[in-house]
């Protein structure tokens, strides 16, 4: 393990424990001293309880020979024994009582901020990584924080501590030689499984990405079902997935064939360091120099020190894994901070309080250019553009031109390479951007509705919505009744995607959605694709009404000029320029 990587693997150490020893905390951190307290008093009275098996044997031996202790001190020292092998279980689970809600309560607060991040992260963050991947991450991350915890807290540290516990003893009631030998032997045991487990390591990364591909073929494919069986693909889609789990099969065997070498070299060191122990102290048990309590009380040493050595290959692997899934997880979630898009928190100095950011009309595009990457394509040049309260301005141009590049960079999910974009004379960036969003609304061409009911997909963002409002919203957009006669229906689950109802009957949902936001700036992007020639102008006539009577800036995205005749204005995009039309 390079420099490099242990400095990686500390830095996601301290994340993790962030969440558990909080500043606010305070019952987490006195829970967390309970459970350590109690395991680390377990681990004393296991480390004495050899010397104590030690004393019973030796006093059962000079009392046979006419000496020794008196059969009541003996019988003390055995009650002794069974109660500290029962008062250590008592402990180990009294730690684990105490630390399961200082667990679970750590793994909630990862979830969240990590899901928390996700959603803030640069909107080019979702068109780059697929669905099934990001999940995968998230979902082994949040998992390990268990792993991380059970394995390096409550397993390889005690287990640590219980070696030079039971060395110091073997020290002083034996001699310094045979407890050198022992730490010795333990050091070389670690060392060569931690050598060999690196080497296992190197090919978690292979079996995560083929695991990560495999999933994400899978997600994308079931997510797609429809479109693979009408073209007939699913020979195609299964060879895909198949592929995937080969790469994943390969690195899995390798690592197993290291397994079983990590597993042939323990064997090999613990043979020989019970060879060595139990051979010197036997032999010092026949000439007289040691008792066969202390012969007892070594062996016992060597397998309360070894037992739990056995598990270090695995313990030691688990951690790995751990660190290795928690550092993928931090890394995605960390690629593109809101503050590298130039989305601003409610907080930021930057920018304005959430209640503070005013009207965003009129928005003004200046000079505004962007593409992708520093060597991509450039996707819009030099744009200027006003957009005015009250007034319907119509978008047109060929498919690619840029149309839906310039929305983005309405909502600010895209940051322009070079000019500004400003809301009500504030540029973009010094503005919350999450408020000021909440003062825009969209229909988008390619409708996507939750897997809830249709009151929640029409009141999404919107969680004090009466159902009066989202009634009339409906009516407004012309949601048949069919799919919604009464507030009784509201109830009603859309399914996966929205795919239970129709595509014309989804673009209604997603209007209606946006006319109860009663935004500033209402953007319909192709808004009558779905619908039939009679609903389309009905729809169009309530956007337009929408843009007289409430001042409502009204954006119209469309191929069909028919939607963009009476417009204010009427601009088109072509070969990445936005250019007047007139009529």
């Amino acid at each position: 393990m390079g420099a490099g990587s242990m400095k990686q693997d500390i830095a996601v150490l301290r994340r993790v424990m962030s969440f558990f020893w909080t500043r606010d905390g305070t019952l987490m951190k006195r829970r967390i001293m309970m459970a350590l307290t109690a395991m680390i008093t377990a681990k004393l009275i296991v480390a004495g309880l050899p010397v104590t098996y030690k004393t019973i044997i030796d006093d059962f031996t000079h009392g046979s020979e006419g000496g020794g202790n008196t059969v009541d001190l003996v019988l003390l020292l055995i009650a002794i024994y069974a109660l500290g092998r029962l008062v250590s279980v008592v402990l180990i689970q009294f730690r684990d009582v105490a630390f399961v809600s200082v667990l679970h309560q750590a793994r909630r607060a990862i979830a969240t901020d990590v899901f928390r991040r996700i959603l803030a992260v640069d909107y080019s963050f979702f068109l780059n990584n697929k669905v099934g991947e990001v999940q995968q991450k998230v979902d082994r991350g949040v998992r390990s924080v268990s792993s991380l915890t059970d394995y390096l807290l409550f397993n390889m540290l005690p287990t640590m501590f219980e070696i030079l516990v039971s060395s110091v003893a073997i020290a002083i009631f034996l001699s310094p030689w045979h407890a050198l030998v022992i730490v010795g032997s333990a050091v070389l045991y670690v060392l060569f499984t931690v050598w060999v487990t690196e080497w296992r390591l190197s090919h978690r990364k292979a079996m995560n990405t083929a695991e990560n591909t495999a999933k994400g073929v899978a997600v994308d494919a079931i997510m797609n079902a429809e479109i693979i069986k009408l073209h007939s693909a699913e020979h195609h889609e299964v060879q895909r997935y198949a592929h995937a789990l080969r790469q994943y099969e390969d690195a899995s065997v390798v690592s197993a064939r290291g397994l079983a070498l990590v597993n042939m070299g323990q064997a090999a060191i613990i043979a020989l360091v019970l060879l060595v122990e139990l051979l010197t102290v036997g032999m010092g048990v026949l000439d007289g120099s040691s008792t066969i309590g202390q012969f007892s009380m070594v062996n016992i040493y060597l397998l309360q020190v070894f037992t739990p050595l056995g598990m270090l290959g695995f313990v030691y692997r688990q951690i790995r894994f751990s660190l290795t899934d928690l550092s993928g997880m931090f890394e995605m979630v960390d690629s593109k901070l809101p503050d590298e898009t130039g989305e601003k928190p409610p907080s930021s100095a930057h920018g304005r309080p959430a209640s503070n950011v005013g009207p965003v009309l009129p928005i003004v595009f200046e000079n505004v250019s962007f593409g992708f990457g520093e060597e991509g394509k450039q996707i819009l040049s030099h744009v200027n553009l006003r957009i005015e309260p009250g007034k319907v301005l119509g978008v047109v141009g060929t498919t690619g031109a840029g149309k839906s590049t310039l929305l983005r960079l309405l909502f600010g999910l895209y940051t322009p390479q070079e000019g500004q974009i400003l809301i009500n004379g504030v540029p973009l960036p010094d503005i919350d951007v999450a408020s000021y969003r909440q003062r825009l609304a969209i229909v988008p061409q390619d409708t996507i509705l939750f897997h809830d009911s249709l009151r929640n997909n029409i009141a999404y963002g919107l969680d004090d919505a009466r159902d009066d409002d989202i009634m009339a919203a409906a009516r407004a957009a012309e949601i048949s009744d069919e799919l919604l006669s009464g507030p009784h229906d509201l109830d009603r689950t859309v399914g996966e995607r929205g795919g239970s109802i129709s595509g014309g009957q989804r673009q209604r949902v997603a209007l209606a959605r946006a006319l109860l936001r009663k935004p500033s700036v209402l953007v319909l992007d192709e808004p009558t694709s779905a619908l039939d020639e009679k609903t389309g102008r009905q729809v169009m006539e309530r956007v337009y009404a929408l843009a007289r009577e409430q001042g409502t800036a009204v954006i119209i995205v469309t191929h069909d000029m028919s939607n963009v005749a009476d417009a204010d204005e009427l601009v088109r995009v072509e070969d990445g320029s936005v250019s007047a039309v007139h009529r």
